[in-house]
């Protein structure tokens, strides 16, 4: 009798233009379950784009993104049910490095509130990946990337290096033990099949595949 296969969920997670969504459709590919993308520039609302774009109304821009991935986990958890790999671009703990860089004051709190409740409430992904990127890659990437807001102007060095602190302090060893990989892809090339293969090994690895 053949072994029921079982379901898992993948997250990759990090900072804007970190490669999330390319990585996710190429592990999609690999274990043939489902990817759940953040979206294009297609999938978003114009006055969400302003928001980005502008860097204005932060609260109604944390809390779209937060319900999309709340959404989103409850979607993968249905796909692991079925006994099917999902690789995530980001999922409901991606809202943490946010609060501090956006908000600020009764903002910040009920932003805050609100995570805690979903960490409370909410399952965590059997495996979560944080890539890292240097700030010159991250440039390149956010100018190749086809989201207009994403080039606008709250993309400036500082917050780049900002973000990249706030994701590496919010998906720490400590806070996700045995279930976190961290991946320097400044110098990675996952259309390279021997740096894909690395990470493959170690995924499989960490997963007891």
């Amino acid at each position: 009798m053949e072994k029921e296969r079982k379901g898992r969920i993948i997250a990759i997670v990090g900072a804007p233009r970190a490669g999330k969504s390319f990585l996710v459709r190429k592990l999609a590919k690999h274990f043939g379950g489902g990817a759940i993308l953040e979206g294009e520039e297609k999938d978003f609302p114009a006055r969400l784009k302003d928001d980005i774009k502008e860097n204005i109304r932060p609260l109604e821009r944390m809390i779209w993104f937060r319900n999309k991935m709340v959404k989103d986990h409850m979607k993968a958890e249905a796909l692991k049910k079925e006994g099917k790999i999902v690789v995530m671009d980001t999922f409901w703990m991606s809202l943490e490095p946010y609060i501090p860089i956006l908000t600020e004051g009764f903002e910040r709190e009920i932003c805050q509130d609100i995570f805690d409740i979903d960490a409370r409430s909410l399952t965590m992904p059997d495996l979560v990946i944080l890539l890292q990127n240097s700030p010159e890659n991250t440039r390149n990437f956010l100018k190749l990337g086809k989201r207009d807001f994403d080039a606008g102007k709250i993309y400036s060095d500082e917050y780049i290096v900002l973000n990249q602190e706030m994701h590496n302090k919010a998906f720490s060893k400590e806070k996700i033990p045995g279930k976190l990989i961290v991946l320097d892809r400044t110098n990675l090339d996952f259309e390279k099949g021997d740096d894909l293969q690395i990470l493959l090994k170690e995924i499989e690895g960490n997963l007891s595949m």
